[in-house]
């Protein structure tokens, strides 16, 4: 065996002679090609900014002295001149998601590109958060570990878990079906029991049910969550269709208002001043029990619905996440979202997201022609609402593909990404 270091590219021709020691040899050659060391640029530290903030970027590569850079920073503005500064700063205006690339270019010619993301967060004023409906939370505690308190939906129970140690703390017994469980303002935790129309208290030094508040019977509670100025609970009553008001420390009911059929979850911006509660099964389309499925009627689209409620319990409006009509592919496809969960507010309360499902309800061969599959006939979505205009901003919308049912979604604590579970995938937008 020979070995060594080759310095220079290009192609060779060796050859290689044997010889035995009875003075018997042989010769070969043949060809040996070697190529340039490939550029590389390593990869570029990109941490979160605030909309307005300046991002700072640094960059090295293998590509020799005298390596010259020049950037794309993905939000319209002009591409760079090529410069040896191996820094650059740049200002983003907006919020959002974007694709920086930097392309390099050495003194002898090469060239190599690297895209990354860039993710610009809107301002957040104070520590309060959006709060919303969920089966999981975190407990915070002064100078304590953090628990993790998770609804056994199939044991009526509920789990309290170290949030450092993941060691379980407890197990409490609640209600039957328990569904949604949030932490009160004076830190006992609240939890929804679904077939046993009412929510168990427990305490959190205790780890016991001190208190259950009674609701109407057969109601099916299942949403709950707080206000995040602690002024009021609310509770989505699924069999009922109605949305309740309750008094934080007694339970009493303060007010209530018809949302229609079937909601399920809530969330409330850190205003307090509106409640989104969305409709777990969506409304029946017009014709949807014959072959001629109508998705939209003079002009009004029809599909998903979040019931927007104000504070005094009365309806603002509806926001309808509408029929997607994107052609069936491999990739998307047709539908209106049905199964929502809770909408998850992004920390700068300027959005809101959805995890559903989408059903195909136009394709059939009665309907359309076309043969229902696996592809097309359900998908895993999320969906974007513009918490300005208060309007889905159907763009946005994510089609989760070769994924099940989205059924719960969380922001990161700056808003700079929101990710969806889907049953057996996780993924972030």
């Amino acid at each position: 065996m020979i070995s060594g270091t080759v310095n220079t590219a290009g192609t060779y021709s060796p050859t290689v002679t044997v010889q035995d020691g009875n003075g018997a040899s042989d010769t070969t050659a043949f060809a040996w090609t070697v190529i340039p060391v490939q550029p590389v640029i390593n990869p570029v530290l990109a941490p979160p900014v605030v909309a307005g903030g300046t991002a700072t970027f640094n960059v090295t590569s293998n590509m020799g002295a005298g390596v010259q850079y020049r950037w794309d920073f993905g939000d319209g503005t002009p591409e760079t001149a090529y410069s040896t500064a191996a820094t650059v700063t740049h200002l983003y205006a907006a919020p959002g998601l974007y694709t920086v690339t930097v392309t390099a270019l050495s003194t002898s010619g090469a060239v190599k590109t690297l895209s990354f993301t860039q993710a610009i967060y809107g301002a957040i004023s104070g520590a309060t958060r959006p709060s919303g409906s969920t089966n999981v939370v975190v407990e915070t505690r002064a100078g304590q570990n953090p628990r993790v308190w998770l609804v056994n939906q199939d044991n009526d129970s509920v789990s309290v878990f170290d949030g450092v140690t993941y060691n379980k703390v407890a197990e409490v017994a609640v209600g039957v079906d328990p569904r949604t469980l949030a932490v009160a303002p004076d830190g006992r935790v609240w939890v929804t029991n679904k077939s046993g129309s009412s929510i168990s208290v427990i305490s959190a030094s205790s780890l016991s049910v001190v208190q259950t508040i009674a609701l109407p019977r057969a109601s099916m509670p299942y949403g709950l969550a707080f206000a995040p100025n602690g002024s009021a609970a609310y509770v989505a009553l699924e069999a009922s269709g109605q949305l309740l008001k309750l008094n934080v420390s007694s339970g009493a009911v303060l007010g209530s208002v018809a949302v229609g059929a079937n909601p399920r979850h809530l969330s409330i911006p850190v205003a307090s001043d509106r409640i989104f509660v969305s409709r777990f099964i969506s409304p029946p389309l017009p014709g949807e029990g014959t072959t001629v499925v109508q998705t939209e009627v003079a002009g009004v689209k029809r599909g998903g619905e979040v019931v927007v409620v104000t504070s005094a319990m009365a309806i603002e409006r509806t926001i309808v996440l509408q029929h997607s009509d994107l052609p069936d592919t491999t990739l998307h496809g047709r539908g209106i979202p049905n199964y929502l969960a809770s909408p998850v507010i992004a920390p700068d309360g300027k959005s809101a997201w959805v995890p559903s499902k989408q059903d195909n309800v136009k394709r059939g061969t009665r309907r359309d022609g076309l043969a229902l599959n696996f592809e097309s006939t359900v998908r895993a979505i999320t969906s974007r609402i513009d918490l300005v205009t208060f309007a889905e901003d159907y763009a946005a919308r994510v089609d989760h593909d070769n994924s099940s049912l989205a059924s719960a979604a969380v922001s990161t604590r700056q808003g700079r990404t929101c990710s969806s579970r889907c049953r057996r995938a996780v993924t972030s937008r």
